[in-house]
């Protein structure tokens, strides 16, 4: 008695394969993670004013503090109303080419922790980019900007724009998760 066997493993194979090649090939992977990252990395950068190990980056000075909040001494209080005793405006210039000309106000809090913004042009700049070979990275579209984050790097000397532990936990946690949905298809 014979008994044959056959069996369409080849077939199953190149199947798989194909999945795990079209997962290289595409950049829905790597665009997820730099989306995912730059969400994670704007929270704790410029909200939380934590730098890549995770621990505070600094605190501005009193006279920086006056800037970033808008409160001179010549600036007007609402003295009326629910906001009674709050700034209604940052007072005018003092000195300078500007003199007498209204100080903008940059509707920032008093908190004092460094979070690499005063006005959001920075932050609102930076994004995911695209590069050759479908990759993607982090950065920013306008050279000032990028050259503000280096400045801010090499004064508090310690790095803020590069992923921190809990953000790499979570790309490894991204690309397990889409690897997975692939190769279960």
């Amino acid at each position: 008695m014979t008994i044959s066997v056959t069996s369409n493993i080849s077939e199953v194979m190149q199947i798989e394969i194909n999945r795990m090649l079209t997962l290289a090939q595409a950049n829905q992977m790597v665009r997820t993670i730099a989306t995912t990252e730059l969400a994670l990395m704007k929270v704790r950068v410029h909200e939380q004013g934590m730098n890549s190990a995770e621990q505070q980056i600094g605190l501005y000075t009193p006279g920086y503090m006056k800037l970033r909040t808008g409160s001179y001494g010549n600036s007007q209080t609402v003295t009326r109303g629910p906001n009674k005793g709050s700034l209604k405006d940052a007072g005018v210039f003092t000195k300078g080419k500007d003199k007498g000309k209204p100080r903008p106000k940059y509707h920032r809090s008093s908190d004092p922790k460094v979070v690499a913004s005063l006005t959001r042009q920075m932050e609102n700049d930076e994004k995911v980019i695209p590069l050759e070979d479908n990759a993607c990275g982090i950065g920013f579209s306008n050279s000032a900007n990028y050259n503000k984050s280096q400045w801010v790097e090499a004064t508090y000397q310690q790095k803020i724009f590069s992923p921190s532990a809990t953000e790499e936990t979570e790309i490894q946690r991204i690309v397990e998760q889409l690897t997975n949905d692939i190769i279960t298809k």
